[in-house]
C-alpha cells in the first residue's frame, strides 16, 4: 500500500468512525437535558461544520463573516437571541492577566479545600489518560497538547464557586452543581463543539504522523526521529502550526463564554460572539492571558500533574475575574 493510499484510507475510516461517535454524543448529550427536539437541528448542524459549510473557502474571519455565522447557527438550532442582550467589551490594560491571577490565588486560600479537591479531580484525570495511553504516543501527544480544548469546560464549577465568593456566599460543591445544572442545556451545547474541536485536533494530529511514519501507532523512537529528517521537522512545522490555529480559534469563542452562560443564562451563541468581541477589543491583554494559561498549564504538566492540584483552581478562578472586567 502506498503512503498516499495509507492516508487516504486511513482519513476515510477515521471521517466515518467520528462521524458515528459525534452523532451519537449529540443525541445522548441533548436528549439527557431534556431538549431531544434539538437533536435533528444539532446534527445537521454538526454535519455541515464538517463538511467546511460556514468557513469553506473563506478567510478565518471576513468582514461579517462571525455574524452571518452565527446568525446562521442561530436559525438553524431555533434559538432566539433576546434583543436585550447586549454585552458591551470593556477596555483592560495590558497586564490585567496579573490581576486575575492574584484573584484567582485570594479565592484559592478563600476555599482551599474546594479548591485542592477540584484540582486533584482535574489532576488525577489527566494523569490517568497520559498514563493510559502510554502505548500510544500520538494520542498523548496530542491529548496533552489538547488540553485547552476541554478546560474551559471541566472549569464550570470554578466559576460558579468564584461567583458565589464574589457574592459574599460561602463556596460549596453542591451550590457550584446546582448552577452548572440549571445552565445544562447551554453548557452542553457548548461541550459538544468543544469535543467536536478536540476530536479534529486528534484525527489531524494522527494524519500528519502518518504521513511522515505511514503507520497508525507510531513508537517513542519514531518521534524522535522526526528531529532528524526534513520531512519530521515539516511535519512538526504542520502539528504546531495546527495546533496553534485551533488553539486559539478555541480561545477567542471560549475566554469568557462559560463564565457568561452562568452568571447571565445567556444562549451558547450569543456567550460565544461575546467572548469574540471581548477577545479582539483586548487583543495584547488576552496574548497576554493565553500565554500565561498556556506558561502554567505547562508548569503543572511537567511536575508529572501534581501542580495542577493548584494551578488549575487558581486559573479557573482567576478566569472568571477576567470575565467579570471585560463584560460591562
Amino acid at each position: 500500500m502506498t503512503r498516499t493510499s495509507f492516508v487516504w484510507s486511513l482519513s476515510t475510516s477515521m471521517s466515518q468512525i467520528q462521524g458515528t461517535t459525534i452523532a451519537r454524543m449529540a443525541k445522548v448529550v441533548i436528549q439527557y437535558f431534556s431538549q431531544p427536539a434539538l437533536y435533528s437541528s444539532v446534527a445537521n448542524v454538526i454535519q455541515k461544520i464538517t463538511r467546511g459549510v460556514y468557513f469553506t473557502n473563506k478567510k478565518l474571519f471576513p468582514k461579517n463573516g462571525l455574524e452571518n455565522t452565527m446568525s446562521t447557527l442561530s436559525s438553524e438550532l431555533k434559538i432566539d437571541i433576546p434583543a436585550d442582550v447586549n454585552p458591551i467589551a470593556a477596555k483592560v490594560e495590558v497586564t490585567a492577566s496579573l490581576r486575575w491571577i492574584q484573584k484567582g490565588v485570594q479565592d484559592f486560600l478563600s476555599a482551599p479545600f474546594l479548591s485542592v479537591l477540584y484540582g486533584a479531580l482535574f489532576a488525577g484525570l489527566c494523569a490517568g489518560l497520559f498514563f493510559a495511553t502510554l502505548n500510544a504516543p500520538w494520542f498523548t501527544l496530542a491529548f496533552l497538547t489538547g488540553l485547552v480544548f476541554i478546560g474551559p469546560f471541566v472549569a464550570a464549577g470554578l466559576y460558579a464557586a468564584s461567583r458565589d465568593i464574589e457574592r459574599g456566599i460561602t463556596p460549596s460543591i453542591v451550590g457550584s452543581l446546582r448552577l452548572v445544572i440549571k445552565r445544562k442545556t447551554d453548557l452542553a451545547l457548548f461541550s459538544l463543539l468543544l469535543t467536536l474541536v478536540f476530536a479534529a485536533w486528534i484525527r489531524f494530529s494522527a494524519l500528519l504522523l502518518a504521513v511522515t511514519t505511514s503507520t497508525l501507532n507510531p513508537t517513542v523512537n519514531a518521534y524522535v526521529s522526526l528531529l532528524s529528517s526534513s520531512d519530521g521537522l515539516i511535519t512538526l512545522a504542520f502539528f504546531v502550526g495546527i495546533g496553534l490555529l485551533l488553539t486559539t480559534v478555541v480561545f477567542i469563542f471560549s475566554a469568557v463564554a462559560i463564565p457568561y452562560i452562568l452568571d447571565k443564562n445567556v444562549n451558547f451563541i450569543s456567550a460565544m460572539t461575546t467572548s469574540y468581541q471581548t477577545v479582539t477589543a483586548n487583543s495584547a491583554a488576552m496574548f497576554i492571558w493565553a500565554a500565561t494559561i498556556v506558561l502554567l498549564t505547562a508548569i503543572g504538566v511537567a511536575t508529572a500533574f501534581a501542580g495542577l492540584a493548584i494551578i488549575f483552581p487558581v486559573l479557573g478562578y482567576a478566569t472568571w475575574y477576567s470575565y467579570r472586567a471585560l463584560i460591562k
